[in-house]
């Protein structure tokens, strides 16, 4: 239950895997010649908290179980590549599914602060 807001670590963390997933569709899903849709729903449960998002995009191509968390030296970092992995990080469960007409589903979810 959410008997007081979430502090402000806990939003960060959810506000970063919400971003990540979200830049990489926009970077990612589209071409600049290739229009289409992107749709966001964010629900509020009452022991967690769920973003989705919904795009027409190009699908993506890897496996999420298999992200590359961030190299323990910061000197090995790629400038892009960490997206995914950063979202895990942040939240408790992150989904994709690419449904047979062509719509790519992401849902991200975090347990309330007082359920972590």
């Amino acid at each position: 239950m959410w008997s007081r807001p979430p502090d402000p670590t806990w939003r960060a963390q959810f506000a970063t895997g919400v971003g990540e997933i979200g830049a990489n569709i926009v970077q990612y899903a589209y071409s600049s010649e290739m229009p289409g849709m992107l749709a966001f729903r964010l629900r509020v449960f009452d022991q967690s908290i769920e973003a989705c998002f919904s795009d027409t995009g190009r699908p993506y191509e890897g496996d999420i179980a298999a992200a590359e968390p961030e190299p323990a030296d910061p000197m090995m970092l790629a400038d892009s590549g960490r997206g995914i992995a950063l979202a895990q990080a942040a939240v408790d469960h992150l989904t994709y599914q690419r449904e047979p007409g062509g719509t790519n589903h992401w849902c991200l979810s975090k347990r309330s602060a007082s359920n972590a």
